[in-house]
């Protein structure tokens, strides 16, 4: 992995952590769905005591996970595609919810995330969403310097990239984009000229970028 596409997971995940803090302390009891969790430890890192968690991929991933991580009563997992409508109904409540999908929307074309958003409007009404996305020449130049130098398959290319995440909004007027910045905007001050070049040329061509959206 280069070390720019390292700095990212970095720079991703304080994103996410610093959304779900200012989310938390508004919604105490929140509940937090964290999608294509893998081994993600984010709940670990914030934590308040009263929140409901719940991590959801699918059921090999969650069968590994069980390996190192243990449910709690605050912590559930469940075993299932986003795509698969059945999880809404597992869940006991109705607001208060922010779902995170860190680096899942990639892997689908637009018309399967269109339903997904969709689908959260028509199940939990009022949801906030924090997720990473790349803009169509992002995914691109991924496709070519992850996936092909990596010498992965063609079947793990990147399909969904937007240019204007403001776009969303005309898919449904139930969609509202509340903040948006490219993924090392805060960052690039932290580090030397060199990886700062590095930075500033992904986030002008918008390889990733963060995104938080509310569903009404």
């Amino acid at each position: 992995m280069s070390k720019l596409s390292q700095l990212s997971w970095i720079a991703r995940s304080i994103f996410f952590d610093e959304k779900i803090k200012e989310f938390i302390v508004l919604n105490p009891e929140a509940t937090i769905i964290n999608v294509g969790c893998g081994l993600d430890t984010t709940f670990d890192r914030v934590d308040n005591g009263k929140i409901q968690w719940i991590d959801l991929d699918l059921p090999d991933s969650i069968a590994l996970r069980k390996n190192y991580i243990s449910e709690t009563n605050r912590r559930k997992f469940i075993s299932i595609s986003v795509f698969d409508t059945d999880w809404y109904r597992n869940l006991e409540i109705a607001d208060n919810i922010m779902i995170l999908i860190a680096g899942v929307l990639y892997y689908f074309d637009e018309a399967e995330v269109k339903k997904l958003f969709s689908d959260f409007h028509t199940y939990i009404p009022g949801a906030e969403v924090v997720l990473d996305y790349a803009s169509k020449k992002g995914i691109k130049i991924a496709n070519k310097k992850v996936i092909d130098k990596g010498g992965m398959d063609k079947s793990a290319y990147l399909k969904w990239g937007i240019d204007n995440i403001f776009e969303i909004g005309k898919w449904d007027d139930s969609i509202r984009v509340k903040s948006n910045m490219p993924m090392f905007r805060e960052h690039k001050k932290n580090y030397p000229l060199i990886k700062r070049i590095g930075m500033n040329i992904s986030d002008t061509i918008k390889i990733m970028s963060l995104v938080h959206i509310k569903i009404n």
